[in-house]
């Protein structure tokens, strides 16, 4: 900016930006919007994958059979099938589930998509905000609509199989559901995805390998992924010894070389937790990665649990942590001098969140009458598959574990991520629920134990007041410390 000589402000031309500053320009945004390509190409594959999930466990075994289709068409709009007796909660549970992360993922696909080329959302004139997110609710609805009632009455020609209408419902529901998180945590998911891929892409060779390989232990795990929601199927795992604790002998029981096939396996769970995610020049260190895939290794044995034709067999677990445990030592051969040390604040939490269910087991299964006789448990399992939300045996039952339910939420809720709020509550929730069920499931082998989703769900709500009044109490503390 230059002064003439009336006095006047004379504003010069601004300079070109240079070829190099011009490049970087470019480059920044190209990256953006492969990144953004990419995001796109994961929410899509995430929600083909559960959708082939759904035809899978709803159409298997594929032994198709011929059917009048009168016939079939009475069976599928029925409210049940006509040798099931009654209602099955779980079944309606297990429905919704399954199409809330088809829901969930093709919202943001759409979303992904919409952005493309497009003007973004707070750009837009307040009449045409609300036009985006309606349109990509009703496409999503509509299509988990189509899908749910085309395999729905693909099943009247497989056996074995009932179809319903109220399965359709259920899964439609689902899918509503899977929006309605979605709109809930975008923002977060769109960031996590985003930090994800650029972890991946900054990655070495060796470390995308190793992450192909925990995805691939991860898979086979669960293999054949047949979940059920059901006590009885549960409680008949037990039953037939395929639900084992280490070193229990069964016909079902692992061998011992496919214990050193899983340890083998196991291994690069080890070399990825020290390796990955560190920068091609760090790792972690040796014990930090072993607890880290001893975590991964926990959540996947919990989750193999409710796999009704799979033999969860805790021996595989002390395997498979001894070879992620000695993947993590032979890590330290990599040239890599920064080592990342121990998150102590993390181990803490880590530690508090251990004693906090520890004290809940304690308070739920006081005082340790277990029976370990299996016809009666799987009775029990049986009765409680039935009715899954009838009513507990006494207040006592249920109220310990809300008042702990309800204080965990009020000392978690301030720790949470400022950034990752939304979603690490919907995390804190899934789990606490987990925990909760594992919980009402160890009631299936107390004498005397009255197992029911009832108790569940109060601890759940219990759960979810404590974390809407944590900030609450945290601003009443702030005010009182400054009233001082």
């Amino acid at each position: 900016m230059t002064r003439s000589v009336s006095g006047k402000r004379d504003y010069a031309p601004s300079r070109p930006a240079s070829p190099a500053a011009t490049r970087a320009i470019l480059g920044e945004a190209g990256q953006d919007g492969a990144c953004d390509a990419a995001i796109r190409v994961a929410y899509a594959t995430a929600a083909a994958a559960f959708v082939a999930y759904a035809v899978w466990g709803t159409l298997f075994p594929f032994d198709f059979h011929a059917v009048p289709l009168k016939a079939a068409a009475l069976l599928f709009w029925s409210r049940w099938a006509t040798d099931a007796g009654s209602l099955s909660y779980t079944d309606l549970l297990s429905n919704v589930l399954l199409f809330l992360p088809i829901g969930l993922f093709m919202a943001a696909a759409l979303e992904a998509s919409r952005k493309r080329g497009r003007t973004p959302v707070r750009e837009m004139p307040l009449a045409k905000r609300g036009t985006a997110p309606f349109s990509i609710t009703l496409v999503t609805l509509a299509a988990a609509l189509t899908l749910s009632g085309t395999i729905e009455f693909l099943q009247a020609f497989v056996s074995w199989r009932t179809p319903s209408i109220l399965d359709v419902a259920a899964e439609v529901f689902g899918a509503a559901c899977g929006v309605a998180s979605w709109r809930y945590v975008r923002t977060e998911c769109d960031g996590l995805a985003r930090a994800a891929l650029t972890m991946i892409g900054r990655s070495t060779r060796l470390e995308r390998i190793l992450l192909a390989c925990c995805a691939a232990f991860a898979i086979a795990w669960w293999l054949p992924a047949d979940f059920t929601l059901r006590p009885a199927e549960i409680g008949d795992k037990y039953f037939h010894k395929r639900l084992l604790l280490p070193f229990t002998p069964s016909p079902d029981a692992t061998t011992p070389f496919e214990l050193a096939t899983i340890a083998a396996a196991a291994i690069p769970l080890g070399l990825a937790a020290v390796l990955c995610g560190c920068g091609s020049r760090s790792r972690r260190s040796v014990v930090r990665g072993a607890l880290m895939a001893a975590l991964a290794l926990v959540a996947l044995e919990i989750l193999q649990i409710p796999i009704f034709s799979r033999t969860t067999d805790g021996t595989e677990l002390l395997a498979a942590l001894g070879g992620a445990t000695a993947g993590s030592a032979a890590a330290t051969f990599a040239d890599r001098a920064p080592v990342i040390g121990l998150d102590w604040r993390a181990l803490r939490t880590a530690a508090v969140v251990v004693l906090s269910v520890g004290i809940a087991f304690l308070f739920e299964w006081w005082p340790f009458h277990f029976t370990l006789d299996a016809p009666r448990a799987f009775l029990e399992a049986m009765s409680w598959s039935r009715a899954p939300f009838r009513w507990p045996a006494s207040v006592s039952d249920v109220l310990p574990g809300a008042v702990l339910a309800a204080i965990a939420g009020v000392f978690v809720r301030p720790r949470l991520d400022p950034h990752l709020v939304r979603l690490q509550t919907m995390l804190v929730v899934g789990c606490a629920g987990a925990v909760f069920a594992i919980s009402e499931g160890g009631r299936v082998l107390l004498v005397g134990g009255r197992p029911t989703l009832m108790s569940v769900l109060v601890k759940l709500s219990a759960l979810i007041f404590g974390l809407s009044i944590g900030p609450v109490a945290i601003s009443n503390r702030l005010h009182r410390r400054e009233a001082r």
